[in-house]
C-alpha cells in the first residue's frame, strides 16, 4: 500500500505546477488565444516524472474542484470526481488567483465567453447539501467539500480490495466493445459511469507507423508551411479514429454539426491552417456524391488546409471507381484522383501534369511518404499509413521519419513459431496483455478463490510469461491460418474473453461474481455428478475453452464462434480439430497429445490423470507445474470421484472422460505454443521467413497443384491446359473428342513477401505467367498432395478457384507460346505447329 500511495497521491510542489499550469491554459481560452495542450502535458511531464495520462486526468481533478467552487473550468478537461482532498485545499487558497465565479460576469461577458468555448458552470452539478463555501468537517478533522461522491481520497485504505477488484473485472467489456466513440464523434470524451480513467487510458502500441506518423503531423501543423495531408487506411477498430481524435484535441472545432449525430468530416481551427478531419469515408457525402474523398482533397490542396483522413480500403476502390464518372476536369482534381490511385497502389509513385508532380515512395508495405511540387517548390506533404498491414502479434517494427518528411522502415519480421527461443511478449498485443493483468490488480485476499472461480484462474494464469505467450501464439496462428490479422478492438475482445469468458457486459460486479463462483450448495451436494456437472460449466470461463468460442463437448446454448469476430477466427485453429498422437518435446514425432491420452487411458482407483501426468518427467516441471491451477486440482479431484462412483452410468462415464481429456489437451496444447495445423502454419512462417525460397517439402506439392501431370505416375508425363475449354482444368487421362492444349513441362517457382501476403510467381524461361497467394489453405492442399496426385482437404472448394483463375493467366494471348501447342486425342498428344502461313500437326 504504500508503494502505490506514492505513486498516486501527488506533492504539493506537483500540485502547485498543475494549477500553474491550468491557470495558464484557462486564461488562454478565456482571451480566445490559441494554445496546444499537449506542449502543457510535455513540460508537466518533465517536471513532475508523471505520465501523459496521470496528468490528464489531474487536470480533470482540477476541473472538478473548479466546478465544485462554482468556477469556470476548461472544456477540453471535463471534470473527474473522486480528487486529492489537498488538490481542493490548494484551490482554496489560491481562488483569487483564478478566474472569478460565472455569476460575477456580465450577459456580455458570459456571451463572449459561451462563444470562446467555455461552459456555464451551475449548482445543479452539485449535491444540494453541498457548498462550496461551508464544507464540512471530515472524520480527520479536515474541512471538506460536497459529498464523498464528488471528494474523496485518491487512496482509499477502508475500500474492500475485492470489491474494487470485481469492479475492475466487470468492466473490461466496455473496452472490448469499441470503448469510446471516437470512430463515430471524434469530439468524443466520455467515459461510461462503469468504466473508469485508468481502464480506459490502457493502451498497447499502435500499429506500426501510426506513433510516428501523428508525431510527424503534429510538429508538420504547428512548424510547417505548407499544407500536410495524412492518410490512415485500414479496417474498422484498427485504431485510426483514436489516433485522428489525439491529433485534434488541442484545436478548436469550428464545423457546424449537431454533436448527437455522427458527421463524415470535421474542420478545426489550427495554428497556421484549417485542418479537415475526414473522420469516417464511408459515410455519404450528400453535397459531393461522386468521388467525395477525391474532392476533398483537391479542396484541401486548393484552399490550402491539413488534412487527416480515415479511410477504409474498401473506399479507395469505390473512389477510384467514381473517378471514372466524375471526370475531373481542374489539375487539383487530376492531382487529387492520382494521389488516391497511388496511395491504392503501392507500385506507382511518379505522376507530372504540366508543372506540378506528385512522388510518393514506398520503402515499406506499411508506410509511405512523399510531397506534391509546382515549379520545384512543395506545396504539400503527404504520409500514408496502412493500420491493417503489420500483425500486432509480430514485433513491431522501427519507423524513422527523416527531417525531409521522408519515412523509412524494413518490413517487419515475423517470430519463428517452431522454437521457444522468441517471445511475443515484446509485440503491441503482448504489451497490452501485461498491462491489462497488471491493472487488474488480483488483491490476495482473493487468490484463494482460485480453486473455485474460473476467472481468478485464469488472471492467475496469465500472469505468468509462459501462459501469456502461449495465448498469444494461438492468436497469431488464427491470422496465419485465416489469413485476417486481429485489428486493436479484436486484441481487446481476445484479452477479455480470455479472462471473463461470454459473461455480457451487462453484469454487474456481483453478477460476475456470482456467475463465475461455484455455488456453496452445489460443492457440497452429496451427488458426485452435479459437482462435476457444476464444474464443467464453470471450466467454461477457463481461458482456454472461452477464446475458442465453443465447449469441449457440443452445448448449444454456448456455441457462438461464427457471430464472435474473435472466435470466429480462433476456432479455426482449436487443436482439438487435429490432436495428433505424439510427444512434443520429441523432434521426430509428428504429434502431440499423447502425454494427455496416456494419462486418461491408465488411470486407476487411486491416481487421477493429473497425478499421472505430475509423474511424467517430461511434462512434471513444466506444463504440471505452471499450466495447472487449482481450479483444474478441484476439477481433477471431483472428475476422480464421479468417475468411482457407483452409480455414474457407463454413458455418463465415457462422456466425461472425453470432456475432461478435450479440457486438459487445450490447456496442453496452449501452454506447448500448438494450434491446430501447427505444420502447415509452420510452412507458412518459414517461407515468409525466407523471403525467397519454398522448403523442400512443400515445392512438390505446390508444381502437382498448379500444373498437374496428365498421367501421373508417368514420369515424363506432360501438363496439358486446354486452350478453348470454359475451364482451366488440366487435361489428365483419357479423353473422348480431340482437345488443343499448351503444354507447361517447366516452370520456375519464387515467392516475393508483400507486407503479410506470400505471392508466389510462375515463371517460364524467365517470363512471368502466373501468380497466386501461398497461404495456409494453398499449403494445406500441397501437403495433402503426393506422388504427383493432387490432394484434397476441406479447403479444396476455396483453394480450386483460385488455381483455375493463376492456370487462365498462362492462356492470356501475350503468354502464349506457338512451340507448345498440342493435341489432346485419346491417351496420346501430338505437336502442333502453328506459323502465320501454315499450321501442321506431327508426331
Amino acid at each position: 500500500m504504500d508503494s502505490k500511495r506514492r505513486a498516486i497521491n501527488w506533492s504539493d510542489q506537483e500540485l502547485q505546477l498543475l494549477l500553474e499550469n491550468y491557470k495558464s491554459m484557462l486564461e488562454a481560452e478565456l482571451q480566445g488565444l490559441p494554445y496546444v495542450k499537449r506542449k502543457y502535458n510535455e513540460d508537466l511531464a518533465a517536471s513532475t516524472g508523471r505520465s501523459a495520462a496521470a496528468i490528464e486526468f489531474k487536470l480533470c481533478n482540477v476541473s472538478a474542484a473548479l466546478l465544485d467552487m462554482g468556477k469556470i473550468y476548461i472544456k477540453g478537461y471535463k471534470p473527474r470526481t473522486n480528487y486529492q482532498r489537498r488538490l481542493y485545499e490548494l484551490l482554496m487558497t489560491q481562488e483569487s488567483n483564478f478566474p472569478p465565479r460565472v455569476e460575477d460576469y456580465t450577459a456580455t461577458e458570459k456571451a463572449l465567453m459561451t462563444r470562446k468555448g467555455t461552459r456555464e458552470s451551475t449548482d445543479q452539478r452539485r449535491p444540494s447539501n453541498a457548498s462550496p463555501e461551508s464544507g464540512r468537517a471530515g472524520q480527520d478533522g479536515h474541512d471538506t467539500t460536497v459529498s464523498d461522491i464528488y471528494l474523496t481520497s485518491e487512496v482509499v485504505e477502508d475500500c474492500d480490495p475485492n470489491i474494487a477488484f470485481w469492479e475492475r473485472v466487470s468492466t473490461l467489456w466496455s473496452r472490448a466493445t469499441g470503448g469510446e466513440e471516437v470512430a463515430d464523434k471524434p469530439f468524443s470524451d466520455a467515459v461510461s459511469p462503469s468504466q473508469d480513467l485508468a481502464l480506459k487510458n490502457l493502451e498497447g502500441p499502435r500499429p506500426a507507423g501510426l506513433d510516428e506518423a501523428g508525431k510527424w503531423f503534429a510538429q508538420a501543423i504547428e512548424k510547417s508551411n505548407v499544407p500536410n495531408f495524412l492518410f490512415l487506411i485500414g479496417g474498422p477498430g484498427a485504431g485510426k479514429s483514436h489516433m485522428a481524435a489525439s491529433l485534434v484535441r488541442d484545436y478548436a472545432c469550428i464545423s457546424d454539426y449537431d454533436e448527437n449525430l455522427a458527421h463524415r468530416s470535421y474542420e478545426y481551427s489550427g495554428i497556421h491552417r484549417n485542418i479537415l478531419l475526414i473522420n469516417d469515408a464511408t459515410i455519404p457525402n450528400s453535397k459531393q456524391p461522386l468521388a467525395p474523398l477525391t474532392n476533398e482533397v483537391a479542396r484541401s490542396l486548393t484552399e490550402g488546409k491539413d488534412l487527416i483522413a480515415c479511410v477504409n480500403r474498401g473506399i479507395l476502390v469505390e473512389e477510384i471507381h467514381d473517378q471514372l464518372k466524375a471526370e475531373p476536369t481542374s489539375s487539383d482534381m487530376k492531382l487529387a484522383a492520382t494521389l488516391l490511385r497511388y496511395i491504392n497502389d503501392a507500385s506507382r509513385s511518379e505522376y507530372n501534369i504540366q508543372d506540378l508532380h506528385l512522388s510518393l515512395q514506398s520503402r515499406s508495405s506499411f508506410i509511405r511518404s512523399g510531397r506534391i511540387e509546382r515549379s520545384g517548390q512543395c506545396i504539400a506533404r503527404i504520409m500514408a499509413v496502412y493500420v491493417d498491414v503489420c500483425s500486432l502479434l509480430e514485433k513491431r517494427p522501427w519507423v524513422e521519419i527523416l527531417p525531409t518528411g521522408e519515412a523509412v522502415s524494413p518490413e517487419y519480421p515475423t517470430i519463428d513459431s517452431t522454437g521457444f527461443e522468441e517471445m511475443r511478449s515484446g509485440s503491441p498485443a503482448g504489451k497490452l496483455l501485461e498491462q491489462v493483468i497488471d491493472y487488474l490488480d488480483l488483491p490476495e485476499q482473493a487468490r484463494y478463490l482460485e480453486s473455485t472461480n474460473p476467472i481468478i484462474a485464469n488472471i492467475t494464469s496469465l500472469e505468468k510469461e509462459e501462459i501469456r505467450e502461449g495465448f498469444l501464439a494461438a492468436l497469431r496462428s488464427a491470422e496465419i491460418y485465416c489469413g485476417k490479422r486481429f485489428t486493436y478492438r479484436e486484441i481487446w475482445g481476445a484479452i477479455v474473453r480470455a479472462i471473463i469468458g461470454d459473461l455480457s457486459d451487462s453484469s454487474t460486479p456481483t453478477d460476475v461474481q456470482e456467475k463465475s463462483s461455484v455455488d456453496p450448495t452445489v460443492l457440497h451436494s452429496p451427488s458426485a455428478k452435479t459437482r462435476f456437472d457444476h464444474l464443467i460449466q464453470l471450466a467454461h470461463l477457463r481461458y482456454s475453452n472461452a477464446i475458442f468460442g465453443t465447449p469441449c463437448k457440443p452445448d448449444p446454448s454456448r456455441v457462438d464462434p461464427i457471430r464472435n469476430p474473435v472466435t470466429k477466427l480462433l476456432s479455426k485453429v482449436d487443436p482439438l480439430l487435429d490432436a495428433v498422437a505424439g510427444d512434443p518435446t520429441n523432434t521426430n514425432s509428428k504429434g502431440w497429445v499423447s502425454p494427455i491420452t496416456s494419462a486418461l487411458g491408465s488411470y486407476g482407483q487411486i491416481e487421477s490423470p493429473l497425478v499421472i501426468l505430475q509423474k511424467d518427467t517430461d511434462t512434471q516441471c513444466a506444463f504440471t507445474s505452471i499450466g495447472i491451477t487449482n481450479f483444474e486440482e478441484a476439477l481433477d479431484q471431483a472428475f476422480q470421484e464421479v468417475i468411482e462412483d457407483s452409480s455414474t452410468s457407463e454413458s455418463d462415464r465415457a462422456k466425461y472422460i472425453s470432456w475432461y481429456g478435450a479440457h486438459l489437451i487445450r490447456l496442453y496444447a496452449i501452454f506447448n505454443r500448438i494450434s491446430a495445423f501447427q505444420e502447415d502454419i509452420n510452412l507458412w512462417v518459414r517461407t515468409w521467413r525466407s523471403g525467397s525460397q519454398i522448403p523442400n517439402e512443400l515445392e512438390a506439392g505446390l508444381r502437382t497443384l498448379l500444373r498437374p501431370r496428365r498421367n501421373p505416375g508417368e514420369q515424363n508425363s506432360r501438363s496439358l491446359l486446354p486452350v478453348f475449354d470454359s475451364r482451366t482444368t488440366p487435361i489428365t487421362g483419357h479423353v473422348t473428342q480431340p482437345k488443343l492444349t499448351i503444354s507447361t513441362e517447366s516452370f520456375d517457382l519464387s515467392p516475393a513477401r508483400n507486407g503479410e501476403e506470400i505471392e508466389l510467381r510462375i515463371k517460364e524461361n524467365g517470363v512471368q505467367v502466373g501468380r497466386i497467394e501461398l497461404d495456409v489453405a494453398l499449403i494445406r492442399e500441397a501437403r495433402s498432395s503426393a506422388d504427383n496426385f493432387a490432394g484434397v482437404t476441406e479447403m479444396s472448394s476455396s483453394t480450386l478457384p483460385r488455381l483455375e483463375r493463376v492456370r487462365a493467366e498462362r492462356l492470356v494471348p501475350s503468354n502464349l507460346t506457338t512451340d507448345y501447342y498440342r493435341l489432346a486425342i485419346n491417351d496420346k498428344d501430338y505437336i502442333v505447329l502453328v506459323r502465320p502461313d501454315i499450321a501442321a500437326v506431327r508426331d
